[in-house]
């Protein structure tokens, strides 16, 4: 009696053996997660600012985020914003009477705190990406001013939030009418209330590779091969006899 099909038993193994190999690594190792998109919200923010002259006065900041719906542990979140500032009659009003033809902003500054699960915070500054001069024509006018991005990095699953802190502006005023009010002056200003949430990050847990799985499968793979090794020899040792 002759041992037939001896190579095809010998690539069956093979077969067997890759097979269970591949299956491993399908349970082992998902796909690259999909890319996430983001939200952009519009929030209004109430503070106290102090102005040369005036005093302390109130202003509201309509702020506009652009942050990641979700992003996975070790991954940083990073949120870009925009803030519309409306000055109320009296500033404009004030520095009118005191001869001012404009303001120039040279810098402003405002504390962005990312709150993770656990009251974990983290704490950045976002700055003004380009100054800019306003005539007092337009003081009463919207003024928008974009933000230099701020992140944090992802440490714990769950919801993460963007919230405002004190804000600081610094201001060239034109021309320097009085001594209370010549040259740079810092306008500090302190929220009102509580701080609003500027946006919300879900934070994914890191996907975990199930190890025992990946055990089991590559066995059963060396098993089957093992089967077909044993048969091969115990068909050729009965074809001896």
């Amino acid at each position: 009696m002759k041992i037939r099909n001896s190579k095809a038993v010998r690539l069956a193994g093979a077969a067997a053996l890759s097979t269970m190999g591949l299956a491993s690594l399908g349970v082992a190792f998902a796909g690259p997660a999909a890319a996430a998109g983001t939200t952009t919200t519009t929030v209004p923010v109430s503070y106290s600012c102090t102005f040369p002259v005036l005093g302390a006065t109130a202003v509201t900041i309509a702020v506009t985020t652009t942050a990641p719906t979700s992003v996975t542990v070790g991954q940083t979140a990073s949120a870009t914003a925009s803030a519309t500032l409306t000055l109320p009659s009296s500033v404009s009003g004030a520095a009118t009477a005191l001869g001012v033809t404009d303001i120039a902003t040279t810098g402003a500054s405002t504390v962005v705190i990312a709150t993770e699960p656990g009251a974990t915070t983290q704490t950045t500054t976002a700055t003004l990406a380009a100054p800019f001069d306003i005539p007092v024509a337009n003081l009463g006018n919207p003024i928008v001013a974009n933000l230099n991005p701020v992140s944090f990095t992802a440490t714990v699953a769950g919801t993460a939030t963007f919230t405002p802190g004190a804000l600081t502006l610094d201001l060239t005023i034109n021309p320097p009418a009085t001594p209370a009010i010549g040259g740079p002056q810092v306008v500090a200003c302190t929220l009102s209330g509580t701080a609003p949430t500027l946006a919300t990050v879900t934070i994914l847990p890191k996907a975990v590779t199930p190890i025992g799985s990946v055990g089991i499968l590559a066995l059963a793979g060396i098993a089957g091969a093992g089967f077909i090794v044993v048969q091969r020899r115990r068909t050729h040792a009965g074809v001896q006899a």
